[in-house]
């Protein structure tokens, strides 16, 4: 059986963060550039359900930063297209785009696209099977990553490298460039965890050579570097591998015990895919031993859970192994075969998923990486703020003794005195404020905590459910009687309805959401895509706000949905050509701003006041939507037309 947690090829993507803006219907080049980020966001939120559609959106975004020569999204465009291309087996055009970005990078003096252009390069190369250029790629890399002083990720850069000498089976390299990724982890602070892992891959490095006193060394130095309450899941993975090379050296005692520490945590966390490698591992001992009654359970409990939940890849085919090894050693050869082949076939598919999974773990790396980065800058702020306290110290000191030679010792007793009481009044002001303030930061966490978890749910659970009686609905149409089709198709037009609303409530719920400039770009979406269904002509005047401005969930659906009902009106009752969307924040330095919202049609317009009971509804829930987020809705309306003007101070 091959070795557990060793040959795992890392493919590295930098993650850069990119700022779309756009200032408006005024500016052709404002409007490209908010397609290009809104294309690129739309990719990313489907990528690992529709690939292909996602690279759709990834291509539009592409050619359009390119015409405008708009750099950010042109490289953050090629980043995501380049893995994508690569994803679907592309790799000769993900490398002709990324060729094409060194090109223009070389003329800029950004690292960080010089770096995002090696990046891709990296990735496709080691796609291709060209691990020496591959290698090339990222030694480039890696230059840009120490000049923009992000050493963390330069020590993922010498693990991926690492990697591909290990493929190569040039272990000697790997073994090296491991090494260095383990002497910068050791240099950042608070980095126990990552210098673990590094140990772990070195000892990885020496179980291929079969080298298993080496790797229980160093697996053993980075147990003891892990915390169980902080690091269980890879406390579990420690203690799975050790089993293994225990059982490598026939140290059967040693094997079981770690084998089942690992089983009784894994089990106790729920951490499913570890507890079938685990059950996996205790059968693959009894089998050594010949004894295939003994083996049998812990396979029958691993199919229970893999029945239960659906594994990962590489759970599978960790049980594949043994169960081909316990049909052998029961003499069914015919079985031996068959999962010998689920085998074979199962291997093929984990290396076309190994490159996201390894990239998922490079994201979670690069965010903690970023948040000790802005730890760092805090650490830095408050040393300064020492600093400027010490020297203002210093100078009330040096006015102290002048007033002392100035002034008799009963009035500068009054006056220490006096100075005592403000400082100790102040530092309780400022105790107090502190508390507060973690009071506030702990309750706005949960909140959102919570709303990310509803939303989350609601998507996974009620969205899957919509969409499926939606569907069994379309497939009902075809099967029932012609008397029967209108009510099913009732249903299906209910269930799509019910899907649309229900997305709307998980982005109103969604925290990533509350900013105005994505509520903007929220609304400027839906309408289009409302309008194009209709024969009116859509005319859209944005301008973005170029702070970043937080707006809770309960306001965004408020103007959401009035903007909705006022569109709703224009296309039922209007009789109007051409609708006008006009969407504006206006700062006050002093007063905070006003969002402007205006939806403007050249219809027959109206008199609110003769409207039908059931009309004016739709009017008062507007206006009582706004005036509960704090905002107005008016309208005002003319033979020539009709405006619905929604205002919302922020």
């Amino acid at each position: 059986m091959a070795h557990q947690y060793t040959g795992k090829f890392l493919l590295v993507s930098i993650l850069c963060s990119v700022g779309y803006t756009s200032t408006g219907q005024s500016s052709a080049y404002s409007t490209d550039t908010a397609y290009v980020g809104n294309s690129l966001r739309a990719g990313e939120a489907i990528e690992s359900s529709d690939a292909k559609k996602a690279l759709g959106y990834y291509q539009k975004a592409y050619t359009v930063a390119r015409r405008v020569n708009y750099a950010r999204g042109y490289f953050e465009a090629v980043r995501l297209l380049a893995f994508a291309l690569n994803n679907v087996g592309r790799s000769d055009e993900a490398k002709s785009i990324a060729q094409q970005a060194l090109q223009q990078a070389n003329t800029d003096t950004s690292k960080r696209y010089k770096m995002i252009s090696h990046g891709a390069l990296a990735i496709t190369a080691a796609r291709q099977g060209d691990l020496a250029e591959a290698i090339r790629q990222y030694a480039h890399m890696a230059e840009y990553v120490r000049a923009l002083g992000r050493r963390d990720n330069e020590a993922v850069i010498y693990n991926n490298m690492a990697a591909i000498y290990q493929r190569q089976d040039l272990l000697d390299q790997a073994i090296a460039y491991n090494q260095k990724a383990l002497a910068i982890r050791r240099t950042l602070p608070n980095n126990d965890r990552d210098i673990a892992s590094s140990l772990f891959n070195i000892g990885a490095v020496y179980g291929v050579r079969n080298n298993y006193r080496q790797e229980a060394n160093y697996t053993l130095q980075a147990l003891r570097l892990l915390k169980p309450e902080r690091d269980v899941d890879m406390v579990i993975r420690v203690y799975n591998n050790l089993g293994y090379v225990y059982r490598s050296t026939n140290k059967y005692d040693s094997s079981f015990f770690y084998l089942n520490k690992a089983l009784v945590l894994s089990h106790k966390m729920g951490a499913s895919s570890e507890e079938i490698r685990v059950l996996s591992n205790l059968a693959a001992n009894h089998l050594d031993k010949k004894n295939a009654n003994a083996a049998r359970p812990f396979l029958v409990r691993a199919r229970a859970i893999m029945d239960t939940l659906k594994p990962g890849l590489s759970e599978q085919q960790s049980w594949l192994a043994q169960m081909v090894d316990l049909s052998v050693l029961s003499g069914d050869y015919k079985s031996a075969y068959q999962w010998l082949e689920q085998y074979t076939n199962n291997k093929d598919s984990l290396a076309n998923l190994s490159i996201r999974e390894q990239l998922e773990t490079y994201d979670q790396t690069m965010r903690r990486a970023e948040a000790r980065e802005k730890i760092a800058e805090k650490q830095a702020q408050i040393a300064r703020l020492e600093a400027d306290q010490r020297r203002q110290t210093m100078w009330l000191w040096l006015a102290g003794m002048a007033v002392l030679a100035l002034t008799a010792g009963g009035g500068l007793g009054w006056l220490y005195y006096r100075q005592r009481q403000k400082t100790a009044a102040a530092a309780l002001l400022a105790a107090q404020q502190e508390q507060e303030l973690t009071a506030i930061k702990s309750e706005l966490a949960g909140q959102q905590k919570e709303r990310t978890r509803i939303s989350k749910e609601m998507h996974d659970d009620l969205g899957a459910s919509m969409t499926a009686i939606g569907l069994l609905s379309e497939v009902a149409k075809t099967r029932v009687d012609a008397l029967a089709v209108p009510e099913v198709g009732k249903i299906s037009e209910i269930s799509a309805a019910m899907v649309t609303s229900m997305n709307e409530i998980i982005w109103s719920l969604n925290t990533r959401n509350d900013s105005l400039n994505g509520l903007i770009a929220y609304i400027r979406a839906y309408a289009r895509e409302f309008i194009d269904n209709t024969p009116l002509t859509l005319k859209i005047d944005i301008q973005e706000s170029p702070d970043e401005v937080i707006i809770r969930g309960v306001d965004r659906r408020n103007m959401f949905l009035t903007v909705k009902e006022a569109l709703n009106n224009v296309v039922k009752h209007a009789q109007a050509i051409e609708v006008t969307l006009r969407m504006r924040p206006q700062t006050n330095p002093t007063q905070g701003g006003t969002f402007h919202i205006d939806i403007c049609d050249n219809g027959r317009g109206f008199d609110p006041a003769s409207l039908a009971h059931i009309h004016r509804n739709g009017l008062t829930n507007m206006s009582l939507r706004m005036q509960e987020s704090g905002g107005t809705c008016n309208i005002e309306s003319t033979q020539a037309g009709t405006c619905v003007l929604v205002r919302f101070p922020y």
